[in-house]
């Protein structure tokens, strides 16, 4: 039969001419198929097989983490039992037979939901951040037996799962495979606290065809075990938290402060240009740290990125995406600052710019003290004071304070976001409200 993209049944009666092994392959998924031994129909045993040394092999990966995997080649299912002496999610991973998770399959089982279809569960390893990791659609959901059981001390994760299935990497029984383990560091998903791979025999089980033997016990793995103590590197993430916080959590609202209160400035003794001196080293500090937590992220992808992996910098998460934005913007901002077009003088005026800015920007009306510099009052001919500002003037500042203030709104955002991912990933307290109260106090 070759019916393609629809459910169909192809019945046979083997008879004297068929061979003793065939094979059959599904003409719509790639990699189901597999070999089908014919016997005769007197044969005292189509087939023995024992599997009963599960578990008498353990693969010690860690001083507190167990593996036992078993194969079995007749009902082409897997046995697998991962073995934790702590709390902690549990996940094991199929892939291409790579140490590479990303485009893997994993079975993971989070304690501290129900166990039920959907816990443990299979899931596709799209990125390597929790967002990536997405639970298959329940009729996908096939494991066996599959649980997660949590005592004070010990979590363990068990379950079956048929070798060859539609759309995922297969599990071969004529050679050895390679499994991706991982441990979390709490029972919520989340970045793994360790993880590695180990290789182990695909022929753990004695199998016997028409009374023959085909193969003896064997052990359950080759010794091939690779840890990784993964580098999160947390202290290039706190450094580059420090420096976008300080940057847009401090810097950036006191420069915008600064501008807003410039009369005040004047009135206890600063100059009348103090207020733009402030502005200007504010912002300039908070772009060189907003420089610096760019560079940090940088780096600390970078540095966690497994070999053979692309960093893939800024298509993983929105974070990435808005880091990106934000630190084009900033330098965009801090450009558009410095060619700013400046205020004309009239040869007379001696009236620097920050003043005319300050006469220009407050109406002399509310002043108790009377009039301001750069009115009539002041001047001894109408025509010899500030020359007005410009249309480019006046479209410059309109566009510097929209794209100041939508920078300021995002990068606040961003800075929220980043603090709840660092919890995640580090297991530990957010500090987002420690955030908004320094926003509010200022």
């Amino acid at each position: 039969s070759n019916v393609v993209g629809a459910a169909a049944m192809l019945e046979f009666t083997p008879d004297e001419t068929t061979p003793d092994t065939i094979y059959y392959q599904c003409v719509t998924h790639t990699n189901l198929g597999w070999e089908i031994n014919v016997i005769d129909a007197d044969a005292a045993s189509i087939v023995d097989i024992d599997c009963s040394n599960f578990g008498s092999a353990p693969i010690q990966l860690t001083s507190d983490l167990t593996l036992n995997v078993i194969i079995n080649p007749v009902t082409n299912i897997l046995e697998a039992e991962l073995i934790y002496d702590g709390i902690g999610w549990l996940g094991l991973a199929f892939t291409d037979n790579s140490q590479i998770m990303i485009g893997g399959e994993a079975v993971i089982g989070l304690p501290d939901e129900p166990v039920g279809p959907t816990n443990p569960a299979k899931y596709n390893l799209n990125r390597r951040e929790v967002s990536g990791i997405e639970r298959m659609p329940v009729e996908r959901q096939t494991l066996i037996n599959s649980t997660i059981t949590q005592t004070e001390t010990q979590t363990i994760l068990r379950f079956t799962k048929l070798l060859l299935e539609a759309d995922e990497h297969p599990i071969f029984t004529d050679k050895s495979n390679s499994i991706l383990f991982a441990q979390g560091s709490s029972n919520q998903l989340g970045f793994h606290a360790r993880f590695g791979s180990v290789q182990f025999l695909s022929n753990q089980c004695a199998v016997r065809v028409k009374g023959g033997l085909v193969n003896e016990h064997a052990l359950a793995w080759q010794g091939n075990v690779g840890i990784e103590e993964p580098d999160l590197n947390r202290n290039l993430w706190v450094a580059h938290g420090v420096c976008a916080s300080v940057a847009w959590g401090i810097l950036v609202p006191l420069a915008v402060f600064a501008s807003l209160i410039r009369k005040l400035l004047v009135k206890i003794g600063l100059s009348e240009g103090a207020w733009l001196q402030i502005h200007r080293g504010l912002n300039t500090l908070a772009a060189v740290l907003t420089l610096i937590a760019f560079s940090l992220a940088v780096r600390a992808i970078n540095k966690s990125t497994p070999s053979g992996e692309s960093a893939d910098h800024f298509s993983r998460i929105t974070h990435h995406r808005v880091g990106l934005v934000i630190f084009v913007l900033t330098m965009l901002q801090a450009v558009n600052g410095i060619l700013r077009p400046h205020l004309p003088h009239s040869p007379k005026d001696t009236t620097s710019e920050a003043e005319v800015e300050n006469a220009q920007n407050t109406d002399a009306n509310d002043s108790p003290d009377g009039p301001e510099l750069g009115t009539e009052a002041n001047l001894t001919k109408e025509e010899e004071g500030p020359a007005k500002k410009s249309t480019s003037r006046k479209v410059w500042e309109i566009f510097h304070r929209l794209m100041g203030t939508a920078l300021l709104g995002l990068a606040w955002w961003q800075v929220q976001d980043g603090l709840g991912l660092f919890a995640e990933r580090f297991d530990e307290e957010n500090l987002d409200s420690v955030f908004w109260i320094v926003i509010g106090v200022l």
